[in-house]
């Protein structure tokens, strides 16, 4: 087997896991059926698709026509497997999913109980969307799991305003993505693992391939000491340079400093000496009312242009509770300065912040107490927030099984385009999603 240091695959596989077999790489299901696209590197002509029960029963076979399809006719909210077979006997795994009603387009589905990605995680994560060059979106999200290594990126392109989607690559060791797009070149903003190394790759056609990614800075890794933590928070022009969140810490040590990366933006974004990284602000807990010995993690944080021209930066921090700083824009190495606490009703989850032409700031996350509302809020000075509608509400159903968290969002005129986290119809727990969905609404 050739050596190879790219970053891109199609799709990825550990190395001691069967070669040359159909790979499913795309499952979305609906109330009555399924879409599905594999991918078969050494095709020799025809392939099934087989639908079966958990049993191991066959329910269907169809010949697929093309290397993708849909099958059609299945009963609402029921369990099911689909199998590719190609005809000289190799096969894909077999593939779990369970049909159901989904609010939004589905850009992708991982069963909770399915075991495909079991190498990275078993959930789909943190979301990312871009406009490309092209007017094409691209969508990427990770697998999350718990005691797992939590190192690979999944890319997804739609070419028709997000009504429907197909798979791109894969991106291995990348977590907690983030697209973005820098003087017509696309970027991938990243970390190898969780509080692993930050990373940064280009690809020059649109996502299909990526080169070897660079380092920026070094993480622990290593989920019980702290490291690199960020999430697929925005990548701000400000000032001449590119500026991005960057915390330090983990939960298992309960500690997190606030800080931020950033680049010249006429810099080669690929080479780490034109970077800077901040010097890190500690947190005090008494900024939130709690106790000098209390915990409280600023993460996540939006870099955003504040109403007087300054750079600032408005973290999560716990429910009701958001944490504003300041930073020095002519001086990339200083540390952020706290500025105030903020009455934030989204500061209990991730949140991404826009601005209009205006000036008005728009804040898209979960809207307190739960996850399973997913809001937006608008401010004139980043301090008041004023309700303005509910993209998603699902009050009624379990807030333990539900939630569209963790939306990356951008504006193009009077509409919102976003992705979202979501856990529905059959999630682990809303927390733990199955879903990666797609909306573009008008505010």
């Amino acid at each position: 087997m050739k050596c190879y240091s790219g970053w891109s695959y199609h799709p990825y596989a550990p190395l001691t896991e069967r070669r040359n077999v159909p790979v499913i790489v795309r499952l979305a299901p609906s109330e009555d059926g399924i879409r599905y696209e594999f991918i078969d590197g050494a095709d020799t002509g025809g392939h099934t698709v087989e639908l079966g029960t958990l049993s191991g029963a066959v329910l269907r076979t169809e010949t697929a026509e093309s290397f993708s399809g849909e099958l059609r006719g299945l009963a609402p909210d029921a369990e099911y497997t689909l199998t590719v077979r190609a005809s000289d006997g190799r096969s894909s795994l077999c593939r779990r999913f369970r049909t159901g009603f989904v609010p939004g387009t589905v850009v992708n589905y991982l069963h909770p109980e399915d075991p495909a990605y079991a190498f990275s995680g078993s959930f789909l994560c943190s979301p990312s969307v871009v406009r490309l060059p092209s007017g094409a979106l691209l969508c990427s999200m990770d697998l999350f799991g718990h005691a797992t290594p939590q190192n690979l990126e999944l890319l997804f392109r739609s070419d028709d305003e997000g009504q429907s989607w197909r798979y791109v690559s894969d991106l291995m060791p990348c977590f907690w993505g983030r697209l973005f797009v820098h003087r017509e070149k696309l970027y991938m903003l990243g970390v190898s693992n969780e509080y692993g190394d930050v990373l940064i790759g280009r690809s020059d056609d649109e996502g299909r391939t990526w080169g070897t990614p660079t380092v920026l800075v070094r993480g622990s890794a290593c989920t019980s000491e702290r490291g690199c933590h960020r999430a697929p928070m925005a990548v701000l022009s400000h000032g001449g340079r590119l500026w991005t969140s960057l915390e330090y810490g983990a939960w298992g040590k309960r500690r997190f400093s606030v800080g931020a990366l950033s680049v010249p933006e006429d810099a080669d974004l690929t080479d780490a000496a034109a970077w800077r990284v901040t010097d890190f602000a500690e947190i005090d807990p008494e900024w939130v009312g709690l106790a000098p010995d209390g915990f409280a993690a600023a993460i996540e944080g939006n870099m955003v242009t504040g109403p007087d021209g300054g750079l600032y930066e408005l973290l999560r921090c716990c429910a009701g509770k958001a944490l504003l700083f300041r930073y020095d824009a002519d001086d990339p190495d200083a540390a952020p300065v706290y500025v105030r606490t903020v009455d934030f009703p989204m500061a209990h989850s991730k949140f991404e912040i826009l601005r209009k032409p205006d000036g008005t700031y728009l804040a898209v996350g979960n809207r307190l107490p739960l996850r399973n509302i997913l809001s937006v809020y608008a401010s004139r000075d980043l301090i008041s927030w004023d309700f303005v509608r509910d993209i998603e509400n699902r009050e009624e159903m379990d807030e333990k099984k539900t939630a569209f968290q963790y939306p990356t969002a951008f504006l193009e005129g009077n509409s919102l385009i976003l992705v979202s986290r979501t856990a529905f119809n059959g999630a682990a727990n809303f927390h733990d999603s199955n879903f990666t969905t797609f909306y573009k609404v008008l505010l």
